[in-house]
């Protein structure tokens, strides 16, 4: 069977440390439904032409992402130095943001959600008894009249969490099918308009939320790496249009 080929954008390499720009529509791990053409199969293709000295004999990713959603992803070459990523993470000492577009507008410049997330039937969702507490913060970057753009900041990392917290408050993420982001945006839109956002919607399975930085300390070398990856041009695109009206 025939796959094509998966380009893997690298922001930051060495022998220990590999962080990657995901696209969006590409599941991170192998299984049952999706044995090939996944994140790891693509790193593990890419990781046979290297020669490193202490080489990637296998993978281990220190954070995912949803399928939909695109974003920078932090690979390791062993479980030693997984070990001293998640502690990292652990201690809030990795600094993760997100950009997101949202529907509708936030009339608060900046938003602090804390509340309890389960899994439910289909999805994940809010309960004020069970699950852990889940904290995210909202800055807002600029409101248009049928969306505003947003910078998120994760300080847990339960699956999900911004997609559910930003349904929580009324405002799902633009294409988020799941959590109510493929609502529409506004009666009085022009049809020409209507029909290229509607485009951007169905032409590839994605959500906007794209995790543009990350900041933490290399765990060999102790010094401190900054990433960023620009945002897709699907996004790049839906900004375009809504800055129009």
């Amino acid at each position: 069977m025939y796959i094509k080929p998966i380009p893997l954008e690298r922001i930051y390499e060495d022998e220990y440390l590999l962080i990657i720009n995901k696209p969006f529509n590409l599941v991170v791990h192998p299984g049952i439904r999706n044995p090939q053409g996944t994140l790891v199969n693509v790193i593990n293709c890419y990781l046979k032409t290297k020669s490193y000295q202490i080489a990637f004999k296998k993978p281990y990713l220190a954070n995912r992402i949803d399928k939909e959603t695109s974003g920078l992803i932090i690979v390791v070459t062993d479980e030693n130095i997984l070990k001293l990523i998640s502690k990292q993470f652990t201690l809030n000492l990795i600094k993760k943001n997100y950009i997101a577009l949202v529907n509708g507008n936030i009339e608060k410049d900046n938003i602090t959600i804390y509340s309890k997330i389960i899994r439910k039937k289909s999805h994940l969702g809010i309960s004020k008894n069970k699950g852990k507490v889940c904290i995210s913060s909202f800055k807002v970057i600029e409101r248009f009249k049928y969306i505003t753009i947003l910078k998120c900041i994760l300080y847990t990392g339960r699956t999900h969490q911004l997609r559910v917290h930003l349904k929580q408050i009324g405002n799902p993420i633009f294409n988020d099918k799941k959590y109510g982001g493929d609502q529409m945006l506004g009666e009085n839109i022009p049809l020409l308009k209507k029909n290229l956002i509607k485009k951007i919607r169905t032409s590839s399975n994605f959500i906007a939320l794209h995790a543009n930085s990350l900041e933490l300390i290399h765990p060999i070398f102790n010094k401190n790496i900054k990433c960023y990856a620009i945002i897709p041009y699907q996004i790049y695109l839906l900004i375009k249009i809504m800055s129009t009206f």
